[in-house]
């Protein structure tokens, strides 16, 4: 069977679709990825056998143009319908495996000549993503993105696909309530590790200059709505009981939070506890994991967060640290069940700095939560595990 993922991005990075990929060829499936090169020409490599085919649109272009994806000025979808029918008559593909709810509407309009088994594989909840975004509050958002209009789209979309794949057991209930003749069609795969992957990287135990600092590791998109800004206010409080503490944090920064990022970066009593990088690559993330003391999850609580878990955290597991997570639900249930960290109330820097607290002065708990949750992940958490459902789904196609 040849599978086409149709992606609205760059393939390299995305680990989601990554370790899809190579858990069906090594399923023994044929997967050949249609996606974008930004700003760059049309080119065809191989990954782990599949093969991936990127055409070249430049970034900015793009985001202008999905900006529209949902009004009548919608040119985007058609513009990949017609790349989908080509890509589906050149490599023979027997089944289109759309990646995110978005790219939804282009797979339809192709299938109606095609007549393909179709996947949609829902990396996140879509509709309430986009109200935790600033710009879709603008005037501007709220006319042509409209999260209120991707909640009928939703509906219209998902009973268009063959098979349904969410992120978690949380979202499963969600949508399976809301659309109960359509539970039969759902499919969970987690954002779990590759841990074989992330084993095979060197550890810098040099990698920051740590001294007796106790470190506090964010690794992500860095956003209000991520919590960052809970764990600045947080971290305020913990100066005022020692300076030993230092917070590092990797990952791009949301544009709409920059200038306020930029406040905490350069405020008196914390820029010299804040270690700040705007990306390193995936090979290093084992180090600065290893060379933390907990590692965090402050998700705001809202629907999207409460819709799955990030790979972050079972990344922090594998590595044997302590968690902080705030209470969105599905995490909240992996580190309590896992006894690997502690929960903090969503937005909350007190009890946050409290946590910290606890876990600094008890030396011995984060050794044992750290043993659990590495545990966990080698048990359960991977994408060995993950691989069944995925592998189910498409025996059932």
């Amino acid at each position: 069977m040849n599978i086409g993922m149709i992606l609205d991005n760059e393939f390299t990075g995305d680990n989601r679709v990554e370790n899809e990929v190579v858990l069906l060829q090594n399923a023994g499936y044929k997967v050949f990825v249609l996606c974008l090169n930004y700003g760059k020409k049309d080119n065809l490599e191989d990954f782990n056998g599949a093969k991936i085919i990127r055409f070249g649109l430049q970034k900015k272009i793009k985001d202008k143009l999905r900006f529209l994806n949902n009004t009548v000025f919608d040119v985007y979808s058609i513009y990949w319908s017609f790349k989908i029918e080509s890509f589906v008559k050149k490599y023979s593909i027997d089944v289109l495996h759309a990646h995110d709810l978005y790219m939804a509407k282009s797979v339809i309009i192709a299938n109606k000549k095609l007549n393909l088994p179709t996947v949609l594989d829902l990396h996140e909840n879509y509709p309430a993503t986009l109200n935790s975004y600033s710009w879709s509050k603008t005037l501007l958002g709220k006319i042509f993105v409209s999260p209120k209009r991707w909640i009928q789209k939703e509906k219209e979309f998902l009973p268009k696909f063959s098979k349904i794949i969410l992120l978690s057991e949380t979202f499963k209930d969600v949508l399976s309530q809301k659309y109960p003749r359509l539970k039969s069609n759902f499919y969970v795969y987690q954002n779990y590790p590759n841990v074989e992957k992330l084993l095979n990287f060197e550890i810098d135990k040099n990698i920051i200059n740590k001294k007796n600092s106790f470190v506090i590791f964010y690794f992500g998109a860095i956003a209000k709505r991520r919590g960052i800004f809970t764990m600045f206010e947080a971290l305020k409080i913990l100066l005022k009981n020692s300076d030993q503490f230092k917070m590092l944090i990797i990952g791009p920064v949301d544009n709409a939070d920059k200038i306020k990022l930029d406040q905490y970066l350069t405020d008196p009593k914390l820029k010299e506890n804040i270690i700040q990088y705007d990306w390193r690559d995936i090979n290093f993330l084992p180090s600065y994991i290893s060379v933390s003391d907990v590692c965090v999850s402050p998700l705001i609580k809202n629907d999207q967060h409460e819709s799955g878990i990030a790979n972050k955290v079972f990344q922090y597991m594998l590595f044997k640290k302590p968690l902080l997570v705030s209470n969105c639900k599905p995490q909240q249930k992996v580190v309590e069940e896992e006894n690997c960290g502690l929960v903090f109330e969503s937005e909350n820097a007190n009890d946050f700095a409290d946590k910290i607290l606890m876990l600094k002065n008890n030396p011995d708990l984060c050794i044992q939560m750290g043993e659990n949750g590495n545990k966990a992940v080698l048990e359960k958490f991977n994408t060995e595990v993950a691989k069944k459902q995925l592998v189910k789904l498409y025996e059932n196609l």
